[in-house]
């Protein structure tokens, strides 16, 4: 996978659980900043001065689609502040954590490598990779089954890249996109999607603008233009959330 990508020197770094126990369920608390840290080590040993953690703008951003939902902000521009500061003075030199996606969209950033790589390159590299939280699940969602190792298509990490690569993706064990799938009527599977849907549908009315977004955006919102070093604005955010509920709508159709 580094050669596709063209690295000339590529380095990994592996770890094993002290309890050697399998984990079941439940979060890391401090993964974002575990991969960080390691991240920042590398860097460190190269004399870098910058670490770059790429994630599309939405997710790092972190806006949820409702109240209910709790965001992980794992490239949240606060993080990647204070994350700046904390490797800094622990080695003794500037060490900036960047992301150069944050202004784009997830499909944004795949027509880049698409542009990049070439049709053909870019096809091979995708059909290598997987975001799904579900991943080594059996079942999802109550009464879904799926192998182990596909991607279960609900959670959000799986409707985000189903936005990104329409029609052109690995296969899911649900296919929100089309309403032939068995599952597509099932209000259980469809709770994340139902939830990015009326976000999407919401964001994209006519009367609904930037103003209205810093009205009603959640604190973390305001921490992220705070906290961009001049990279996000209000009306930025607000540009990048409307361009992927525009994907949102384009992708997954409502039942009707």
């Amino acid at each position: 996978m580094a050669s596709l990508f063209e690295f000339k020197r590529h380095v990994q770094v592996g770890c094993t659980w002290a309890n050697a126990r399998r984990r079941i369920g439940g979060q890391f608390q401090y993964r974002s900043l575990l991969f960080l840290a390691l991240g920042a080590m590398v860097a460190r040993s190269y004399r870098a001065s910058t670490l770059l953690q790429f994630e599309n703008g939405p997710l790092a951003i972190a806006m949820p689609p409702a109240a209910t939902y709790r965001m992980t902000r794992h490239a949240h521009p606060m993080l990647h502040m204070l994350a700046s500061e904390l490797f800094s003075n622990l080695f003794g030199e500037p060490l900036l954590v960047q992301n150069p996606f944050l202004a784009m969209t997830k499909r944004e950033a795949a027509d880049a490598m698409k542009a990049h790589l070439g049709v053909g390159r870019f096809e091979k590299t995708i059909l290598d990779t997987e975001t799904c939280w579900n991943l080594a699940s059996r079942q999802v969602l109550g009464a879904i089954t799926k192998r182990i190792g596909q991607p279960c298509g609900l959670c959000i990490p799986c409707v985000v890249r189903r936005t990104a690569l329409p029609g052109r993706d690995v296969d899911h064990a649900v296919d929100l996109t089309s309403k032939k799938d068995p599952h597509f009527f099932d209000a259980d599977a469809r709770i994340h999607v139902d939830a990015d849907l009326a976000w999407a549908h919401k964001l994209t009315a006519s009367t609904y603008g930037p103003e209205r977004l810093a009205f009603e955006a959640p604190q973390i919102i305001r921490e992220a233009v705070a906290h961009s070093d001049g990279k996000l604005s209000m009306k930025s955010i607000f540009e990048i959330e409307r361009r992927f509920a525009f994907e949102l709508i384009q992708t997954f159709p409502v039942p009707s």
